[in-house]
Formats: structure tokens, sequence, C-alpha cells
């Protein structure tokens, strides 16, 4: 069987080429939790492990957002060979589940991504693999 042959899903949202402000890593949120952490003991420490985390990723050339070149935006992957082998692999899933729960199927939607992403939980970086929720 060719998967180029295969029924593809629609049910694919594609977020590749997201900035991590885009995903909520604006750090914003952080800066206001900063006056809360200060005023208390664990507070303080959080901060000076923080702070050490990032001194650490800078003086070693560490990277926060991941080593990738600067993404192009969605509408350049629209057609890519990548993203109709997913849809293909995933649309032939739904075909399998369909045909033995019936309608106690629902479809999922597949996201693709790759630096980051919102999650359920937080925010999911390429370099940690797969996110469910």
């Amino acid at each position: 069987m060719r998967w180029r042959d295969s029924k593809q899903s629609d049910n694919i949202e594609d977020r590749r080429g997201q900035e991590p402000a885009q995903a909520g890593m604006g750090g914003a949120g952080l800066i206001r939790l900063i006056p809360f952490l200060i005023r208390t003991k664990i507070g303080r420490i959080i901060l000076l492990v923080g702070a050490a985390f990032f001194a650490v990723q800078h003086f070693t050339g560490g990277s926060l957002s991941g080593s990738q070149s600067p993404s192009k935006a969605s509408s350049h992957f629209a057609n890519d060979e990548n993203k109709q082998f997913v849809a293909a692999v995933l649309g032939t899933t739904e075909t399998v589940w369909k045909n033995h729960l019936g309608n106690r199927y629902q479809e999922p939607t597949l996201v693709l991504y790759n630096k980051v992403t919102r999650t359920g939980c937080g925010v999911g970086q390429a370099q940690t693999g797969p996110f469910y929720w």
C-alpha cells in the first residue's frame, strides 16, 4: 500500500513556525510573579535557581529556543510531503478506529509544530517530543 493513495485527514492544525511569544512564552506573566517570589523564602530560592539556570545557559552557549534556524510562515508548509504523509497516516488511523468503534470514535486533531506550541499544561518544546492532551 502506498501512503499517497490513502485518505488524508483534515484534522491537522499546522503550528510550525510559531515563535515562543505566540505560544505563551512571552515572559510577561513571570515578571508579575517576581514581587511575590521576593517576599517568601522559597520564592527567593526559586529565583536564585532560575537565575543560575539562565546564567549557565548563557555562558555555555546553550539556547533556550532550540537550535533551529528561523522558521518561515506556516503557509510555506501547506503542500509539503511530510505534512501529506502525516495526514495520510492520521486518515488511515481514523478509518480503522471508525470501523472498529463506529459512532463512539471521536476524531482527534493532530498538531504539527517545530519550535514551541501551547499545550494543555503550558508550553511544549520540540526538543521534548510529542505531547498528548
